[in-house]
């Protein structure tokens, strides 16, 4: 990355500085030179030839030594110059980042282009959109088991058709995915939300009904990353072959793994949730993993504002990101593990442009609650993730055993409606695969036991150890705690003498030995 000297002047500056310290250094390097030589001319006149001789070999030193170190200092110059620059351009982005550049460096939201799908095994569904809203779907009749099944996004977006095509494996195509809760946010969409109606698939009634809105939303946004197809489990698995879902399940992890992009719907599928609406997503246990596996997770939100950034403005390092427009005045993604940082951060700010060429913006009210009803609960489920989501030192941590701590005390906070889940949900993130079919829905202590026989048979460390920590002992498996049961909101709950508490609250001596007190990040 270049950054222009005209954009920041104390690059001249820095410039400027180091061509006076080389400039300097040369003239230090001729006097000695000619001091030297002058020394020589002297001595040469001696008459006494094993001093000549002597001082020809000190003089040939001194040229060596003053040839190497301008040599050193030279290198040593251009290393301070390169570090000087690279420290501006991190500067740069800070200030980018933290809303201090020019407001019309944001983009706006273009025309997706339509994109060509690579050739699929079959066509399992084409529906228009006149033909979707309030239907019910069924690939069965086309879908072969076993085999993998994307959204047309183009075709969605351009042709106004729901095309679902399906391919023997994933290495051939670049594709985006879904992360949603099954059950989402309640309440009436907005009127531009709901133009087209929504559909449900066969096998999956019990769940939010989908909005055809919300796809061309998500699609659309695809499109703008240069994505041609999108995985969506409701659509992507045959909901009434089981044989199909157990060997989805097996690979759900390479599918999200393997994806160009994630995209989150925190509120759901009925319709996109605000940023300042509390939303189930971070509670639930197949979340974790779609966050995690991922190269690439934004959020998708509500958003009737321009694009715009928010951070805090006295400690941007860490807590800045940017707002994306999807459709300008409806929608808007940002990344997930910086709106994380965000939400437990205090005073961050949002701000939108107030004009061409301004540079701080006009300043939004905003209070981030899309990870959590409660708000000192949602801030630990937020850091707990956030945690999960940090990129591994591999000096210091070559078994990566925080972040696979990271991952049981996330994972320990949340719930499924069937609690076998909880373990098939996380098994690919210790690189093991259950077979689902040998498990009873409700066995969870089964499929928990045979998760950590697999990950010790591989060599790996019980890192679940940690959660134990603070949490009510297991009476059946004695290295992990009890399970939580599941409150009427959703979340994760314990039975603590007369109380019942947060999975979340009771993790905060774990957090404080692993990471330091999340509340006190508030004060950053």
């Amino acid at each position: 990355m270049t950054t222009p000297s005209h954009r920041y002047p104390s690059s001249r500056l820095f410039a400027g500085i180091l061509e006076r310290v080389k400039e300097n250094f040369h003239n230090g390097i001729q006097q000695a030179e000619t001091v030297s030589r002058a020394t020589i001319d002297v001595q040469e006149s001696s008459s006494v030839p094993d001093y000549a001789h002597k001082m020809n070999g000190s003089v040939f030193m001194k040229h060596f030594a003053t040839i190497a170190i301008e040599g050193m200092l030279g290198d040593f110059i251009q290393m301070f110059q390169d570090v000087v620059m690279k420290r501006l351009v991190e500067e740069g982005m800070r200030a980018k980042e933290a809303g201090l550049l020019p407001d019309d460096e944001l983009s706006t939201p273009s025309t997706p282009v339509a994109m060509q799908c690579p050739e699929p095994q079959a066509v399992v569904l084409s529906v228009p959109f006149s033909a979707l809203s309030d239907a019910v779907i069924d690939i069965s009749e086309n879908a072969t088991p076993r085999r993998f099944r994307f959204i047309d996004c183009s075709e969605l977006v351009h042709g106004c058709t729901l095309r679902v095509l399906e391919y023997s494996d994933l290495s051939a195509q670049s594709y985006a995915t879904i992360s949603y809760v099954w059950r989402g946010v309640i309440g009436p969409a907005t009127a531009s939300m709901a133009k087209y109606g929504s559909f449900a698939v066969a096998g999956a009634i019990d769940g939010d009904p989908i909005s055809i809105d919300v796809l061309l939303h998500v699609c659309r946004a695809c499109l703008l990353d240069k994505i041609p197809l999108i995985w969506l489990d409701r659509l992507g698995i045959i909901q009434t072959s089981r044989e199909d879902k157990a060997w989805q399940i097996q690979r759900m992890y390479s599918v999200y793994a393997s994806c160009t992009k994630c995209y989150v719907l925190p509120g759901g599928t009925r319709r996109l949730a605000s940023i300042g609406e509390p939303t189930l997503w971070i509670h639930r246990g197949w979340t974790l993993q779609e966050a995690v596996a991922p190269k690439e997770c934004s959020v998708v939100i509500q958003w009737e504002c321009t694009s715009g950034r928010f951070g805090n403005p006295r400690k941007p390092l860490g807590t800045s990101g940017t707002v994306e427009e999807i459709v300008s005045g409806e929608s808007a993604q940002i990344e997930l593990s910086s709106l994380l940082k965000a939400s437990v951060a205090e005073n961050v700010e949002f701000r939108i442009p107030s004009g061409p060429g301004t540079w701080k913006g006009q300043k939004i009210d905003i209070t981030i609650r899309i990870f959590g009803t409660d708000e000192e609960a949602g801030w630990r489920h937020a850091f707990a993730l956030s945690a999960a989501l940090t990129p591994v030192d591999e000096v210091v941590d070559p078994q990566c055993i925080k972040k696979k701590t990271a991952f049981w005390r996330s994972a320990q906070m949340r719930t499924s409606s069937r609690p076998v889940d909880m373990v098939f949900s996380i098994m690919g993130l210790f690189g093991v695969t259950l077979n689902p079919r040998k498990f009873e829905t409700h066995d969870r202590l089964g499929a928990t036991i045979a998760l950590a026989r697999e990950i010790l048979k591989q060599g790996g460390s019980p890192a679940w150890l940690a959660t134990s920590l603070s949490l009510p002992e297991n009476p059946s498996i004695r290295s992990f705690p009890k399970f939580p049961e599941t409150d009427k909101a959703g979340a994760a709950v314990y039975e603590v003498g007369s109380q019942r508490l947060e999975a979340a609250e009771l993790m905060q001596d774990v957090d404080v030995l692993e990471y330091g007190n999340p509340a006190s990040c508030r004060a950053c």
